[in-house]
């Protein structure tokens, strides 16, 4: 989340940014902005497009020394953010720092994915 990004930045952004669309007009909003205000209290990691919300966990977001009341609130407080969102008309993806680190290729896939659909656009 917003304080606990343990990737470069960089390296996700610019590789979100060099994948080529299959579609040219979908190509229109793929520079993602990080850390995006919302409603002037939430923040989205990465936002591509204006819908497609990426909230990335770091390594550190559930450790082994955790409670597991802690772990559940955490899990719980995720939810809860992902619900807002969505019910804001955001397409949110959550991404682990495993699945950033160890199966990017799989990762950039699902991104692709959504953005080849268009759906990181509104349909305003």
């Amino acid at each position: 989340s917003r304080y606990s990004l343990t990737i470069p930045r960089w390296l996700f952004t610019s590789t979100i940014q060099r994948s080529k669309p299959r579609k040219p007009h979908h190509s229109r909003g793929r520079n993602p902005q990080s850390q995006v205000c919302v409603l002037g209290e939430r923040w989205i990691d990465l936002l591509i497009g204006d819908r497609l919300a990426i909230e990335i966990d770091g390594a550190a977001k559930y450790t082994q020394d955790m409670s597991p009341g802690e772990v559940a609130r955490r899990v719980d407080a995720d939810r809860v953010r992902d619900a807002f969102l969505e019910a804001l008309g955001y397409h949110v993806i959550r991404l682990s720092y495993r699945m950033i680190v160890f199966d990017w290729p799989a990762t950039l896939a699902m991104i692709q994915a959504v953005i080849e659909r268009g759906d990181h656009l509104s349909r305003r």
